[in-house]
């Protein structure tokens, strides 16, 4: 048996492919389909940015940035500014891309 017939069987069975993985403040449960299983064990961050709607590189960034959206400034050393911007602590993964490019508050009270 492959692992395609062992997942279909698993299927027919009514198992369910349940992972959890990390979201602001805590964790939550995803139910992968079972043509999903084999993917996300070969690339899991491939398959949670098609879950999100987002790409993997998005889903990466965000769980790097710990879920939280940074200001898009340069600092004088000519560095990005990493401070997390208003309302942007801990957010949904389609929040944080929602939200890049903003500024931080010291780099927007700057722009005025």
């Amino acid at each position: 048996m492959n692992e395609e017939q062992f997942l279909n069987m698993l299927d027919e069975k009514g198992i369910g492919f349940i992972i959890t993985v990390p979201v602001p403040l805590g964790y939550q449960q995803v139910l992968l389909k079972k043509d999903q299983v084999l993917e996300y064990l070969a690339d899991k961050y491939s398959v949670l940015a098609k879950c999100y709607g987002v790409s993997r590189s998005e889903y990466v960034t965000w769980l790097d940035q710990d879920m939280s959206v940074q200001c898009c400034a340069t600092t004088v050393k000519g560095k990005r500014c990493k401070n997390v911007i208003t309302g942007g602590l801990h957010v949904s993964v389609e929040q944080w891309v929602k939200s890049q490019g903003l500024l931080c508050d010291l780099h927007e009270e700057k722009g005025k």
